[in-house]
């Protein structure tokens, strides 16, 4: 019985070492590349942005051409329309399928941030979805620049030795501040 005991604990050693090694080797734990996006803008086009927490977004999910995802973006530079879109999408968002505690919390944070007409006099709301071809990457939001009224968000890419076969979207709401007229917003990255 003690030589079973024996062999029993050095089974669960060796399956803990083999396990130990397998979750390193999959995880690629000896570093991540770290991606930046060419960009041919003057350090005087970058601006200042902060990411805030998405409840809602209002970019539908969007399928290319062969089922190919793309990557999305949409902008708001006044409160009249960020204000309408927002009553609209949260209303949608909590009637009657149980999701009304889980978004309420999210939806009173961003009325609090008070989304006015004094908001939007030096900043932009944009919201930017970017499809990855591995859900271990990660994805950020690395730079902003505004040139010729084109907000152009620069996305930072992390990737892991070893990655899986699936896809994520990253989705990022982000307050810049600019006092220019934005016409159009362009992704890099």
């Amino acid at each position: 019985m003690k030589q079973s005991r024996i062999r029993t604990d050095t089974v669960k050693k060796i399956l803990l070492l083999v396990t130990s090694a397998l979750v390193l080797a999959l995880c690629g734990c000896s570093g991540m590349t770290v991606i930046h996006p060419d960009v041919d803008f003057d350090a005087a086009d970058r601006i200042a942005f902060s990411k805030v927490d998405l409840p809602v977004s209002p970019i539908p999910h969007v399928y290319g051409e062969d089922d190919y995802f793309e990557d999305a973006c949409a902008f708001f530079a006044d409160a009249e329309s960020f204000s309408t879109w927002f009553s609209v999408a949260t209303e949608a968002m909590t009637e009657g399928d149980g999701l009304a505690a889980r978004w309420e919390r999210l939806v009173l944070d961003w009325k609090a941030r008070r989304y006015d007409e004094s908001f939007f006099a030096d900043h932009v709301l944009v919201f930017v979805d970017v499809w990855a071809s591995s859900g271990s990457f990660e994805l950020d939001v690395w730079r902003v620049y505004v040139s010729e009224g084109i907000l152009t968000v620069a996305i930072e890419t992390r990737i892991p030795e070893t990655g899986t076969c699936d896809m994520a979207l990253h989705r990022f709401a982000i307050e810049c501040e600019t006092d220019d007229e934005i016409v159009s917003v362009a992704i890099r990255g």
